[in-house]
């Protein structure tokens, strides 16, 4: 937890392992009113605002470090622009963020551009 973060921010990964989370938040996610202290943002609640950030930053964390099997690593590298896997990831981040957060099951499959 930090102070050292816009007030509109919810968190934030380094660009290697540490994910900060914005400390003018937590109050309420100890309490338990950022359940539905509402926002207007694309999720709605600070909690699950809160949820979507610290899931959405892990990912980038597990992005960055780039623990693909063999296999993953040449798919993604075949669907990405330009052969940048960066690139191609952060669109999977996208698509796997908002169904957890619905509750939805998640398929994910990559599959080579034609």
């Amino acid at each position: 937890w930090t102070d050292k973060m816009p007030e509109n921010a919810y968190g934030q990964a380094s660009l290697v392992s540490e994910l900060d989370l914005n400390r003018n938040l937590l109050a309420s996610l100890t309490d338990g009113s950022a359940a539905t202290q509402k926002t207007n943002r694309p999720h709605g609640t600070v909690r699950r605002e809160m949820l979507a950030t610290v899931l959405h930053e892990l990912t980038h964390i597990y992005d960055r470090a780039r623990l693909w099997s063999s296999a993953d690593r040449t798919l993604i590298r075949r669907c990405s622009p330009e052969g940048n896997p960066e690139k191609a990831v952060s669109k999977l981040n996208v698509s796997v963020v908002a169904p957890v957060l619905r509750n939805e099951p998640v398929q994910v499959a990559l599959v080579p551009a034609a």
